[in-house]
């Protein structure tokens, strides 16, 4: 079953913390249709999944799905028979991936029936332990240091043979001049532009960061109206981006003794991915 999406209540910094702010104000309303809308987002990821192998090794298999958005991995888990969990701090997106699932749900009337999802609304740092996973996918971490825990903490709660799936956009390749102004998507409605400023590493650690962090400040620019014959409104919000380099990830994941690989995907997305060893 489906259940309610839950509240973990948490710090007011948690709340109001920069990347949350900027899906509450103009991301989360508009990410699915920004990266190309869910059906090719769902298609794109049942042939990764696919392709390098990834099957419920039980009829009880379990995925943990942080940093879930609209559910662009969370679906086809599902479909793979997976029971999800999937965590995000944008309400509007979990409440999207909770309509593609009952959507789910109708379109399988009748077959055998769907593994449970559960939606919780928190910080993917405070509930990443929350069970032992078969799976996990992951997001959005704000320091090298959180990056290098959560990989060691996969080891400890991953079940043997359990995978880590790391997707994030490569940024330390700077774009220079007016190549960082970079069309995102537009319709007849919408003109969605990213504008990215890099930041050199800090003199002194900040808030448990470490010194040798960089990070990419993403300013998301959008034009937009309800009809051709209403006129244009501007929103525009900002949040910071970790660089972390997919070398990077995949040593700390060799370190912690995981069995690793690389692949690039499309728009400098790239997946590193880690599997538990028996």
């Amino acid at each position: 079953m489906l259940s309610d999406t839950k509240d973990t209540g948490g710090s007011t910094v948690e709340k109001n913390s920069q990347v949350k702010a900027h899906y509450d104000a103009l991301l989360g309303r508009t990410y699915t249709w920004m990266m190309g809308g869910a059906s090719t987002n769902f298609e794109e990821n049942r042939k990764f999944f696919d392709l390098h192998g990834l099957r419920p090794p039980t009829v009880d298999a379990k995925a943990l799905d942080l940093g879930c958005g609209s559910g662009f991995q969370a679906i086809p888990l599902l479909e793979l028979g997976y029971a999800v969990t999937a965590i995000d701090m944008s309400a509007d997106l979990l409440q999207e991936l909770k309509g593609h699932k009952e959507a789910l749900a109708r379109k399988v009337s009748g077959q055998s029936p769907l593994p449970s999802l559960t939606l919780i609304e928190g910080d993917i740092l405070r509930l990443s332990a929350l069970l032992p996973s078969d799976a996990l996918a992951s997001v959005d971490l704000a320091s090298t240091a959180q990056v290098q825990s959560l990989v060691k903490n996969a080891v400890s709660f991953l079940k043997p043979g359990g995978t880590l799936i790391l997707h994030f956009r490569d940024l330390t390749r700077h774009l220079e001049g007016t190549d960082r102004f970079l069309p995102c998507r537009t319709d007849e409605n919408n003109i969605f532009t990213c504008v990215l400023e890099y930041e050199e590493a800090q003199e002194t650690c900040l808030d448990g960061r470490d010194k040798e962090d960089r990070f990419v400040l993403i300013n998301d620019l959008l034009y937009t109206r309800p009809d051709a014959s209403a006129p244009w409104t501007f929103k525009k919000s900002q949040y910071k981006k970790l660089e972390v380099s997919p070398e990077k990830v995949l040593k700390m994941m060799q370190d912690a003794g995981m069995d690793t690989s690389f692949h690039p995907l499309a728009f400098g997305v790239v997946a590193v991915m880690g599997r538990k060893k028996p």
